[in-house]
């Protein structure tokens, strides 16, 4: 509509100014793009604790993608934008570095607040349903032959190895965090900036 699209003008000038700029890019609108067709509604329906618990949640996944290379463009409060691999021949170290990016949220938030909170139910149901995928189809669990156990045990390892991922990376998280909480959306190019 004519006020959406003036909605995503409007963000993307404020986002531009933000940075410093004199004028509005490509990338400014993308960079709003989220927020604007289906965040604002549902961001401002959140308080200052939820948002703080939001930026933690996907901070986490965000720096666990970038140290196992699973690619995005950009991760905002409201949505990750993970880009699907259109391949014939996935290996298991690529699905569970998958695994491990959903459950990456839930291990940095019940790690830092000390509690288990409800808006990973999507993420751990991806999850869930990826390693399921491993043993029945693709036969990567220890036997060739499914066993519905196997699918606990991936996710267990994959939760061992996330809370390693995250203790390791806790000030990329923290810096991934902060820009998440101001900007509300992280992209992947901004990881160099925070590096250096």
């Amino acid at each position: 509509s004519g006020a959406a699209l003036a909605s995503l003008v409007n963000e993307a000038s404020i986002y531009a100014l933000k940075q410093g700029k004199h004028y509005v890019e490509e990338e400014d609108f993308y960079a709003v793009k989220d927020k604007v067709l289906i965040g604002k509604k549902r961001l401002q329906t959140y308080n200052a604790k939820e948002k703080e618990i939001l930026s933690y949640y996907q901070a986490c996944k965000a720096v666990v993608a970038e140290w196992l290379s699973v690619d995005f463009e950009r991760i905002s409060l409201v949505k990750d934008d993970f880009k699907e691999e259109d391949k014939e021949i996935v290996s298991k170290t690529e699905i569970m570095n998958k695994i491990q990016v959903y459950l990456a949220g839930r291990v940095g938030v019940e790690e830092k607040f000390n509690e288990k909170y409800s808006n990973a139910h999507l993420d751990l149901k991806k999850a869930r349903e990826l390693a399921i995928k491993m043993v029945q189809d693709y036969a990567m669990g220890d036997s060739i032959i499914p066993d519905e156990s196997e699918a606990a045990k991936i996710l267990n390892e994959a939760f061992n190895e996330v809370k390693v991922l995250y203790n390791s990376n806790i000030n990329l998280i923290e810096a991934v965090y902060h820009i998440l909480l101001e900007k509300e959306v992280v992209h992947k190019e901004d990881f160099e900036k925070i590096k250096n």
